[in-house]
């Protein structure tokens, strides 16, 4: 429980410094190492780990845009492994440098597979009742 909350509070402190993305990055892999060996060992607490990843990485502004290799579970990739360390440099190998859109020259807007968000449409107007938002949820066929 204290290593978890202290590489929460690392994540957070590095992120309010502006530090550098490479080592932010690593905390927040990290940080995931404790989220998958502290967590009750089910799949969807793992998809959670996993989305939690991807948020923070998107929150910093280096969206993932390669998929997980093929036979690896991120979850057991940190179980696995012995400490943060060893987990870092096992999914890093594919999660770090390289894999993040700005590594790989799309500073151009018009060129990056992610949308800007200040073009995306207005959440409020695109789902405006609860009906709507749960029907985005559960993608019924609504086409937004």
């Amino acid at each position: 429980d204290h290593e978890l909350e202290s590489a929460w509070t690392e994540v957070v402190t590095a992120a309010a410094e502006n530090r550098d993305t490479l080592k932010l990055r690593e905390k927040v892999l990290r940080l995931a190492f404790y989220w998958y060996n502290f967590m009750p060992l089910a799949r969807g607490t793992a998809a959670t780990g996993y989305v939690a990843i991807l948020g923070f990485f998107l929150a910093i502004g280096h969206p993932i845009t390669v998929p997980i290799p093929p036979g690896v579970q991120v979850d057991w990739e940190a179980i696995l492994c012995k400490s943060p360390t060893e987990f870092v440099a096992s999914v890093g190998a594919w999660l770090l440098p390289g894999s993040c859109e700005a590594e790989r020259g799309y500073e151009d807007a018009s060129r990056s597979p992610m949308p800007d968000p200040a073009a995306l449409p207005s959440v409020s107007k695109t789902f405006p009742t609860m009906r709507r938002m749960i029907e985005g949820l559960n993608n019924d066929g609504w086409q937004i």
